[in-house]
């Protein structure tokens, strides 16, 4: 249902009664709140382990005017600073919606950059827990979950997003929050606030946006088959060549190392030369290191057009990461970046199981050329779509 409509809960008996209570003088209130209801990607694909929501896993959310008036009115009636929200799940389209234009395309590719963290840091989870099974692996793993609390808590609703709402107030609260009050922006709502929370998600494949999602599409899943099909089988192919296992994650580690630099140099010049022409030479230097590096005659050589690959892909990453979100306007926009993502899965789903079987019959130079055709493609889909830095999002 409409969370906006729910009334704002009371918790005067339970903050009266700790207040009589023998250790009532020892605790402070802790109030708990929730900002939404149910999971927007358990409603694509239900996580195997999550029992939470059944039917009724379709994501609603609260505005953020409601969320702050209801967190206001708490923390002054109770005095009390610990509040604690409920939610499943954050909203997956704030970040890019709430920095400013200037430095949009920078900060977005600078986000991305933690994926290598998380290779160093899953590389390393395994060498210490590998002897205990992979049980143990996974479950470490997941405790980094737990970041999506720290999120919730500090990051407002985009403005964007309030304002097509109709919010006014909302956005310019948000706009001063994220500007440290050095922003006063006066926001004015569009002739039709409001309109952009009832757009079907079918809209993105309708005129005049249906070019940009067949593009997007097909970027999306060329561009993840050419780099999950590679990561995935990385140390059976690494095996082919010869390297055993504990030289094989050394090889990722520090294939890893080399993505770091690749997301700078990406950061840096998208915001000098647009989002198009950094993308497009980014993707094609990384397509020419595939095939390279799949009929590298020795072992250096393999190493070099593999750092060279990490290097060029991921910082193409860090750009389609922002340029994904770019190309709809704000009603349209998380329908959209729903889609892209939602057919990258489709990719990371199906390359491991079609390269799995390539491996039992093709060669390692057979199969990294195919891999790497999928890098060409992105190249040539990227061709069409239209550049958007410096553009204000609509």
């Amino acid at each position: 249902g409409d969370l906006a409509a729910l009334p704002v809960p009371s918790f005067d008996d339970y903050v009266s009664q700790l207040a009589h209570s023998p250790l009532g003088h020892q605790l402070v209130p802790w109030i708990q709140m929730e900002g939404s209801r149910g999971c927007w990607w358990g409603a694509k694909q239900h996580c195997t382990f999550c029992g939470l929501n059944g039917e009724t896993m379709g994501f609603r959310k609260k505005s953020s005017d409601r969320l702050i008036e209801e967190l206001r009115s708490h923390v002054r009636r109770y005095r009390t600073p610990y509040v604690s929200f409920t939610d499943n799940i954050l909203d997956h389209r704030a970040f890019e919606e709430l920095v400013p234009v200037k430095i949009r395309g920078r900060a977005t590719v600078y986000l991305s950059a933690g994926w290598p963290l998380g290779i160093l840091a899953a590389v390393g989870v395994t060498v210490l827990f590998m002897d205990l099974g992979w049980r143990w692996v996974i479950g470490f793993s997941s405790v980094v979950g737990l970041w999506a609390l720290a999120v919730h808590r500090l990051v407002p609703e985009s403005p964007y997003w309030l304002a097509d709402k109709g919010r006014t107030d909302a956005a310019q609260q948000a706009i001063a929050r994220l500007s440290g009050g050095r922003v006063a922006a006066t926001v004015s709502a569009p002739a039709a606030a409001g309109d952009g929370g009832r757009t079907s998600f079918l809209d993105i494949f309708r005129r005049p946006v249906l070019r940009l999602t067949l593009l997007q599409t097909g970027i999306n899943f060329c561009f993840s088959w050419g780099y999950w099909a590679l990561a995935t089988w990385m140390p059976v192919l690494l095996a082919k060549r010869g390297l055993n296992a504990p030289e094989g994650l050394t090889f990722i580690a520090i294939s890893a190392l080399f993505m770091f630099p690749g997301y700078m140099a990406a950061s840096y010049l998208t915001g000098r030369f647009g989002r198009k022409k950094v993308m497009l030479g980014f993707v094609l230097v990384a397509a020419v290191a595939g095939f390279s590096f799949a009929n590298a005659a020795s072992m250096n050589e393999m190493y070099f057009w593999n750092f060279t690959l990490s290097f060029f892909s991921l910082g193409a990453w860090g750009i389609w990461n922002t340029w994904m979100g770019e190309i709809y306007t704000t009603h349209m926009r998380g329908a959209g970046y729903a889609w892209g993502a939602s057919v990258q899965r489709m990719a990371n789903a199906l390359a491991p199981v079609v390269i799995g079987a390539m491996l039992a019959s093709s060669s390692f130079p057979q199969t990294v050329t195919f891999i790497s055709g999928f890098l060409a493609a992105t190249f040539l889909a990227a061709i069409f779509l239209p550049e958007t830095e410096g553009k204000v999002l609509r």
